[in-house]
């Protein structure tokens, strides 16, 4: 979880490059410890701010794994906007 707010507050930063570096330590611990919650937040951080559907739908499939009802919707909502943008 640290991991994935470092990232946010590289991204608020102005350093791009970086949060996606952060992003991705989050991403690979989450996975190694077996936290699909923690994976969720982190694919739906980076797609939110880099911008990138295939984390949004990486975010959405975790969400819907462990029943997390309030991040699928908002994974379902980011989704639903970018589609209305392309």
């Amino acid at each position: 979880m640290t991991m994935r707010l470092k990232g946010t507050y590289e991204w608020l930063k102005r350093r791009p490059s970086t949060a996606e570096k952060w992003w991705n330590k989050s991403l690979n611990l989450a996975d190694k410890m077996g936290m699909p919650y923690h994976s969720g937040l982190a694919h739906l951080e980076m797609g939110r701010r880099l911008k990138k559907r295939a984390h949004l739908e990486q975010a959405e499939a975790f969400f819907r794994q462990v029943g997390a009802e309030w991040d699928l919707a908002e994974a379902q909502r980011l989704l639903e906007a970018d589609r209305g943008s392309g």
